[in-house]
């Protein structure tokens, strides 16, 4: 099940946490979510996976999509994710198009100013 999504505004970036399973089922509510957040914030985006549980295409298709929507030029990286969300980001063919960073410090770290 997933539990919810939180936004932190940074100096250069938006983090967006996101928490439990990122599948099929509970993905929807999160786009109109980010979308009013890519209205509003020009920066990069990072999403915290630290605390997502199970990930599925559906989920992983999610960050393409984000990424279509305009943010190649700032970016969108991917920060504290699991080794096992990890393999499935790999096994889809999908974590080679994002920075994948181990914590959301190294993360904001990476965003040019």
């Amino acid at each position: 099940m997933f539990k919810c999504a939180e936004a932190r505004y940074e100096t250069n970036a938006v983090v967006i946490k996101l928490l439990g399973d990122f599948c099929y089922d509970t993905v929807g509510p999160v786009y109109p979510f980010v979308n009013d957040i890519l209205k509003k914030c020009p920066d990069s985006l990072i999403f915290d996976l630290a605390k997502v549980e199970f990930i599925d295409s559906k989920g992983a298709g999610f960050f393409i999509d984000v990424k279509k929507c305009g943010r190649n030029d700032r970016g969108v990286l991917l920060a504290a994710v699991p080794y096992n969300i990890l393999v499935v980001l790999n096994r889809l063919m999908i974590a080679g198009r994002f920075k994948i960073c181990k914590t959301v410090a190294e993360a904001l770290e990476k965003i040019p100013r």
